[in-house]
Parts: structure tokens; sequence; C-alpha cells
């Protein structure tokens, strides 16, 4: 996730099943995703619709990761709980990220790729947006 450090954020979302994160900046929309080795299930426990819009329109200047492990998983024995924190001047964004296994595999959050995408977060196609929406 190192590749965001210095782009400003304009939307996050997460997959319907958790296991997808895509992040959108001013150029380009980047796709991350969990995988979890064998026999392990790997998600992302998602944010607040709040906690995420504080940080959209601000610049990434660090991400950090942190892991610990936790006992007693619905899936598997073990679960191991990584806290991934996107950090900006305007605030930080929080989320785990989690995987559940036997306690002999593990999972991460491996990055899949990134599109290009136009710019549209200029004025006048905020304008335009916003009369399309009337």
């Amino acid at each position: 996730m190192e590749q965001l450090v210095g782009k400003t954020i304009r939307k996050i979302e997460f997959s319907g099943n958790d296991m997808d994160l895509f992040i959108t900046t001013d150029e380009h929309r980047y796709h991350y995703q969990t995988e979890g080795e064998c026999c392990a299930n790997a998600y992302l426990l998602r944010p607040s619709d709040s906690d995420i819009e504080s940080i959209i329109g601000q610049k990434i200047v660090n991400i950090s990761r942190e892991a610990f492990d936790q006992q007693d998983g619905l899936f598997g024995d073990v679960v191991d709980t990584e806290f991934i924190s996107i950090q900006t001047h305007g605030g930080d964004l929080d989320f785990e990220m989690r995987t559940e296994h036997n306690g002999y595999y593990g999972g991460h959050l491996g990055f899949v790729g990134m599109e290009r995408i136009w710019p549209v977060f200029d004025d006048i196609r905020e304008e335009a947006a916003e009369e399309f929406r009337r």
C-alpha cells in the first residue's frame, strides 16, 4: 500500500464480501484483496462511513501496519489481526484485516492492480454532476 503515500484520497470502497478494498485517488483506482493461505479465511472489517468520509480529500502521508494474534476464531482455531492505518494530515483511517486459520497458515492484503481514471474532481465536472443530480 506504500504506493498510495503522497496521493489524495477521493473514494474508499469495500466489496460485498469484505475481501476487496478499492481506493480511488486523483488519477488511479487501486485494488487490494485479502488472501488466505491454505485452510485460512482472510477478510476486512469495515470502518464506519463517517470515519471514511473524514479522510476523503486528504493527502496520504504514511501507511502503517501492526499485527496481533488472538484466539478462538469462528472459522478456525486462531485469529490473526492486522491493523492498517492510512495516515493523513487531516486524520487517520484505521481498519482491521482478520485471518482465521488452524494455527499453521496466515493471510495478507495483497495488491491486485490499479487502473487509470478520468480526472472527475475539477470544478466544471462537479458543477455538471450536481446539475445532473437535480
